[in-house]
């Protein structure tokens, strides 16, 4: 092994540089001057270098030429390619375009001297700071010898010998024979560093002209590798450069060129590491949101407990007053009353325990994930990290396609526990108490925080809409109204017809006194005011609203025409059970004193949400499309799409925007995860023309079917590494078949791929 020694010198700057050869030995002597510009060399550095590599042979050009595609290769890589076409042409291995071999290739006479200059002033740079970087890879390289022992290609076998049969024992005895004079001078012979280039492990010692002379500079060094053949393409016998992005597989120079991937997409290692890694990130985001989410699901159910806890100290209290003013005719009244608030709390508690374990389990779980990415993407070491990323990589996506567990709702169902209580009332108590127990009842149950109630006619109504002043005085309007409205005249029938934006009913009945009117009336106040109830007593209203004596028809909003409820005459019960099974409308609009009820009343976990503004021309034609759409599917249960008018909610059209990523100027429709507020818009093809009806259609059974989902925003690139599943198993055959095709060549051939190896080496 030649010895080098590399020597500072002060001279003056000078754009050309002094080799002087010495003759006693294979000495080269550097004579540099000061570079003042040495740092924004640093910078062009990191801009030029990707220009002015080959693509071919990843170095810098040498004696470059131009082909008509405008792309640049050394002479020797052309040469080579011309060597390795077929029918007299080759192709450019970056554009794939065709050319002639016999055709003239003028030299890029201008890059030539760029490569050239930008050569030099690496070498210059690396010169200068080699001192610095020795001390650092050295440093480094100490810290790493205690995990990896990988012995210098350089050194003589004898103290190789020495240093194996150390090694062959564990930690604990290649420690205490660092002792002796043998062990210590065969530690010293250890590998520090591998080039990846020259393909060899290095020690302290012959890692110094790497680290010095500026004819390495270009040269990879990585961490001591043991494990060399692993890195190496078993075809060419070249260490693997790129990455085929068609087979995932990492391929070499000449698998570029020739073979099974010529013509295939490719990446550099570091590339397609820093590409996995930003997958990663993305997962990793994914995993720290739904982490959240689960935190703040953890603390609703956690607050729900609280919330138990108190509802049932309050009961307890509340209770425990009622039956001191009843004393002792109440006695077993009151037990039974506790006895119904024990079970009703006791079943809260074990449905809020039973979400609390899932979503710490979930917690957990993505938890792990987390820690499984975080650990591989500080792998700095492209190879190791791609071999890593399809064992950890695989777990962590596994551990992410699993569905997050999304609690059912659980509320104090106050009005459950309101019947069971009558119930009993009803039971024990005569006549003279019902009034005073009841208005215990609501003081008990009455009690979530930030909710109205409002009582009218001893009944309870709560107030589920838009805090705002205006919104609940019209909605107070609504309720002091009459459940049920009588239409009189013709233009009470016109106003009528033109209320098509909420459920209604209407009947024909002979009287207010009919017992049909009055089971009639009875239901529209389980529903008033949510529910519009009309009825009618003169036949020709009757005639013109198509209904015989006793009848009932059923109203969507935005239908046509009505539905006829079975079963006629009907009581109170049969009416409020087809009501409550068809209160959920194909399309419905979201207002404001009703937004959060209707918000809660998913499908799911999700809702298809329409943006329309009803008086502007282009949202007024897309909610006719809406609403020819609704009337085509309207007995489909699954489907019910939501319309805002942006114009409702003013104050609410920044933030829909900015969370939903769209503009509401223009229509829109999508699909919401109502958890997490993921979505997914329609894109319209033309921004002039609204989506036709059939197109809106066939949009809406992709969500219907699952083919749209809000949860699949990052799922292409998670379909790209599901195809890194069954990757080994390719990798293995792969393998074979170039080994049978390799033995199959002719010595021609093998000739052919000696002398391009011997042209990639040069």
């Amino acid at each position: 092994m030649a010895e080098f020694v590399h020597v500072k010198t002060n001279v003056t700057y000078s754009s050309d540089w002094t080799w002087t050869h010495g003759t006693p030995a294979p000495s080269v002597r550097l004579q540099p001057a000061p570079w003042p510009g040495m740092a924004s060399a640093r910078l062009e550095s990191s801009v030029l270098q990707e220009e002015l590599t080959c693509p071919v042979c990843l170095d810098l050009f040498r004696d470059p030429y131009l082909l008509p595609c405008g792309h640049n290769f050394c002479k020797s890589c052309l040469d080579h390619l011309r060597r390795q076409s077929e029918r007299g042409r080759l192709r450019c291995p970056e554009c794939r375009d065709s050319h002639r071999c016999g055709a003239h290739f003028q030299k890029n006479f201008k890059l030539a001297n760029i490569a050239d200059d930008y050569r030099h002033r690496r070498q210059a740079t690396a010169a200068a700071t080699a001192g610095l970087k020795s001390r650092e890879l050295l440093s480094s390289s100490q810290q790493v010898r205690s995990a990896c022992v990988v012995l210098c290609d350089y050194c003589p076998s004898a103290v190789a010998s020495a240093v194996s049969g150390a090694g062959d024992n564990d930690a604990s005895s290649a420690a205490s024979v660092s002792h002796d004079g043998g062990a210590a001078a065969a530690e010293s012979r250890f590998a520090v560093k591998t080039c990846l280039k020259c393909e060899v492990s290095m020690c302290q010692e012959h890692v110094k002209p790497h680290l010095e002379l500026p004819a390495f500079c270009e040269h990879p060094l990585t961490e001591p590798i043991d494990d060399f053949w692993k890195r190496k393409c078993p075809a060419h016998d070249e260490i693997y450069r790129y990455y085929c992005l068609d087979d995932k597989v990492c391929v070499c120079n000449a698998c570029t060129i020739e073979g099974e991937h010529s013509g295939h997409t490719m990446k550099t290692l570091k590339n397609t590491m820093k590409d996995l890694k930003g997958t990663l990130d993305k997962q990793l985001y994914r995993v720290d949101r739904k982490f959240s989410l689960a935190e703040k699901k953890l603390q609703e159910q956690k607050e729900k407990e609280r919330q138990n806890k108190r509802f049932m100290d309050d009961s307890e209290q509340c209770l425990d007053r009622l039956g001191e003013e009843m004393k002792a005719k109440v006695l077993s009244f009151v037990g039974r009353l506790r006895e119904c608030t024990r079970t009703h709390c006791d079943t809260n508690g074990l449905a809020i325990q039973k979400n609390i374990c899932r979503i710490s389990q979930d917690q957990a779980r993505l938890q792990e994930a987390r820690c499984g990415i975080q650990s591989l993407m500080q792998e700095d070491d492209p190879f190791r990290f791609i071999q890593s990323y399809k064992t950890t990589g695989k777990q962590c996506r596994r551990q992410l396609r699993k569905n997050m567990f999304y609690p059912e709702y659980v509320d104090m169902e106050t009005e459950v526990l309101v019947t069971m209580m009558e119930e009993e009332m009803r039971k024990f108590l005569d006549e003279e108490l019902p009034c005073h127990v009841i208005a215990a009842f609501h003081s008990l149950c009455l009690d979530e925080v930030e909710s109205i109630y409002i009582f009218a006619d001893n009944e309870i109504i709560e107030y589920d809409g838009e805090l705002a002043s205006d919104t609940l005085v019209e909605f107070l309007y609504d309720v002091i109204e009459e459940p049920v409205e009588i239409i009189d005249n013709e233009r009470e029938l016109k106003g009528f017809h033109n209320i098509d934006e909420v459920i209604k009913l209407v009947g024909y009945f002979k009287s207010e006194k009919s017992p049909h009117f009055i089971e009639f009336d009875d239901a529209a106040e389980e529903f008033h005011p949510f529910v519009k109830f009309f009825a009618t007593f003169d036949p020709k209203i009757a005639k013109k609203l198509k209904l015989k004596m006793n009848e009932v028809d059923f109203y969507e909003p935005f239908m046509e025409e009505p539905d006829t409820i079975p079963g006629k005459p009907y009581i109170e019960s049969e009416l409020v059970e087809y009501i409550e099974q068809h209160d959920r409308p194909t399309l419905r609009k979201l207002e404001p004193h009703s937004m959060y009820e209707i918000w809660e009343d998913d499908i799911n976990g999700e809702h298809i949400v329409a943006f329309a503004e009803e008086d502007d021309p282009d949202g007024y034609e897309f909610l006719e499309i809406l609403k020819e759409v609704a009337r085509e599917n309207t007995n489909n249960p699954n489907l019910s799409i939501i319309w805002i008018d942006p114009d409702n909610f003013p104050l609410l059209v920044p933030y829909w925007e900015r969370t939903f990523h769209i503009d509401l100027s223009e229509p829109q429709i999508g699909v919401v995860d109502v958890e997490d507020a993921d979505s997914v818009w329609m894109e319209m093809d033309d921004q002039d023309d609204m989506p036709t009806a059939d197109e809106l259609e066939r949009w809406v059974e992709d969500v219907l079917s699952g083919k749209i989902d809000p949860d699949d925003d990052d799922d292409d690139d998670e379909d790209d590494d599901d195809a890194d599943d069954d990757e080994d198993d390719d990798d293995d055959d792969d393998d074979d078949e170039d080994d049978n095709d390799d033995d199959d060549e002719d010595d021609d051939e093998d000739d052919d791929d000696d002398d391009d190896d011997d042209d990639e080496d040069e």
